[in-house]
């Protein structure tokens, strides 16, 4: 008498590994879909950690962060805006709130000179407002930052010069290049100068900058702060490309597009 043996035939085998990897194919998008949600809401998070830091500094000090200090006595290499907000960030944080769990590029805390201020390298940057048409230096103005012809800051921003805060970009997710890393290496992604209109200096390709690794980050879209402290998650064409009144306003303290500003690169 046999004894019938219990293992799966060859057949039998091949017809469960092809469930398994159907269903693998099944599901392995709606995996991949969920992580990077949860990346961007982990990102938002430190967004809005950080946005709220920088709205108890112009309530207490009754200005906005500079977006760089030239060195001092005290800060012989200058400082920083996201220096200047760490107080108001939570202890347990203050090491990983600058960092997007899906940036890739160099972080660098940046620093100055008596006559200059280098662009941090990092996950987030700060609104500078927009560069002046024609000038090749680092100029900025309508911002939360403004600087005068040597990349310096000239004056701080007072909180009551914000004309619309839930109309004003404070932050967002860094998209700029930047000349400045450590070593002198060649441009780099990540520059903490968050702006619709960079200075030629940051100019790369014919619109002005590479937005590929940003626009990749967050599956196409870029987390923004504004200055009444809620947060939104905008399209790349929205914030960027888009010329309307209404897109190009937001970047700018008196609620104007500056449109005068766009009409030549």
């Amino acid at each position: 008498m046999k004894i019938k043996s219990g293992g799966f035939t060859l057949v039998e085998l091949l017809v469960v590994i092809a469930i398994v990897a159907i269903l693998a194919g099944l599901l392995l998008p709606g995996l991949t879909v969920a992580v990077a949600k949860a990346k961007a809401m982990h990102c938002s998070n430190n967004l809005r950690q950080m946005n709220t830091a920088v709205v108890i500094y112009a309530t207490e000090y009754g200005e906005y962060p500079l977006f760089g200090r030239g060195p001092t006595a005290a800060k012989p290499n200058g400082s920083t805006w996201h220096e200047d907000i760490l107080p108001d960030i939570s202890w347990g944080q203050k090491d990983t709130i600058f960092r997007c769990p899906t940036f890739r590029g160099t972080t660098s805390s940046g620093g100055a000179n008596a006559v200059y201020i280098f662009d941090s390298l990092g996950s987030y940057g700060y609104n500078r407002g927009s560069s002046f048409r024609g000038t090749s230096l680092n100029v900025y103005r309508f911002g939360l930052s403004e600087t005068d012809q040597t990349g310096l800051e000239v004056r701080t921003v007072r909180e009551f010069e914000v004309r619309n805060p839930a109309e004003m970009i404070a932050l967002g997710d860094s998209f700029a290049r930047s000349y400045f890393s450590a070593g002198g290496l060649p441009l780099r992604e990540g520059g903490a100068t968050l702006s619709r209109k960079l200075a030629p200096m940051y100019l790369v390709g014919e619109y002005g900058t590479d937005l590929t690794g940003s626009a990749k980050r967050h599956r196409g879209r870029v987390n923004v702060a504004f200055a009444d402290g809620h947060l939104e998650s905008e399209t790349v064409q929205r914030l960027f490309f888009d010329a309307d009144v209404a897109a190009l306003r937001r970047w700018h303290v008196d609620n104007e597009a500056h449109q005068e500003l766009f009409t030549s690169w």
